[in-house]
């Protein structure tokens, strides 16, 4: 069978190529290609916050007793992959939901399912380093996901395996939308988490030119500069109109994204429940918010 990577996990080319299932949309399908989409607009955010931090750390590492390579940087590198691979465990267990559906025998389902669930759990071993309470959870949730592939290996009815898996998926989801800074439905921010650790950051570096020399979005005493001084000064204003522009596209990015998490969330609470007319609604507007991941993902992609 050909295999593709996506986010760094293989996934039978199967999944991708699965359009409709008997009865309708596949369901499966949109719920796997909308978190592979949160999972490359999450790594591209979680790396873009420690370039935006950069000057911020160097600056606050200077009144420092010491500096070293983690002092360069808001995330560690051991947190970063830490979301990844739970992010990557997501996608192979709604990978897994969407073999269920693409019309295999049970037999090879069955085979697929174990190897998937197998798969999941290898993939969190390395979660319980993270720093973050919130992702320790995840990661431990995401085990329980894989165990469920495994234990369901048999079943073909996708909301018996979405409904027995729910209670992990949503504290996965939880985890992670709580890592990023928010709580609650739609997501709200709340001053612990990613978010209001940029912006406390963010804040404190750009202090100064707000509130003194760009206040109100105009250059402090402009008319009294002579020629070269102002010449410099709107370069600087021009420079800081643009970090200001990128600042206010980062957080709602990260708004995005965690909006994004939650409405995969309910989807697959929709699923679980087996509601028609809930289901169609749910993935109506994950398959809406699907865009929008890509395109945060376009925006922060390295290289």
């Amino acid at each position: 069978m050909k295999r593709v990577s996506l986010g760094g996990c293989w996934i039978p080319a199967v999944v991708l190529l699965a359009g409709c299932a008997t009865g309708g949309t596949n369901h499966a399908a949109s719920l796997q290609k909308a978190m592979d989409a949160n999972h490359r607009a999450a790594i591209g955010i979680l790396q873009k916050a420690n370039d935006e931090m950069l000057p911020y750390r160097i600056e606050q590492g200077v009144f420092g007793a010491s500096f070293s390579k983690s002092d360069l940087s808001l995330l560690a590198p051991s947190d970063i992959a830490a979301w990844d691979k739970i992010l990557c465990g997501l996608d192979t267990y709604c990978a897994a939901l969407a073999e269920l559906t693409s019309g295999k025998e049970a037999a090879d389902y069955a085979g697929a399912s174990e190897s998937f669930g197998l798969k999941v759990k290898s993939l969190v071993k390395t979660v319980e380093g993270s720093t973050g309470a919130g992702i320790v959870d995840a990661g431990t949730a995401v085990t329980e996901l894989g165990s469920i592939l495994v234990t369901y290996k048999g079943e073909r009815d996708v909301q018996a395996v979405a409904k027995a898996a729910d209670r992990s998926f949503q504290t996965v989801v939880c985890g992670l939308v709580g890592a990023l800074g928010f709580v609650g439905e739609p997501p709200r921010p709340v001053a612990h988490g990613l978010l209001a650790s940029y912006e406390a950051g963010y804040q404190t570096i750009n202090a100064e030119k707000s509130l003194r020399r760009f206040k109100g979005d105009a250059i402090a005493g402009f008319a009294a500069m002579a020629p070269a001084e102002r010449r410099e000064s709107i370069k600087n204003f021009v420079a800081w109109l643009r970090v200001e522009q990128d600042h206010e596209d980062f957080v709602e990015s990260v708004a995005a994204l965690a909006g994004a998490l939650n409405k995969a969330a309910a989807a697959h609470a929709a699923l679980a429940r087996g509601d028609p007319a809930t289901i169609g609604a749910a993935f109506a507007a994950l398959r809406a918010e699907i865009q929008n991941t890509v395109q945060i993902y376009q925006k922060y992609k390295q290289g």
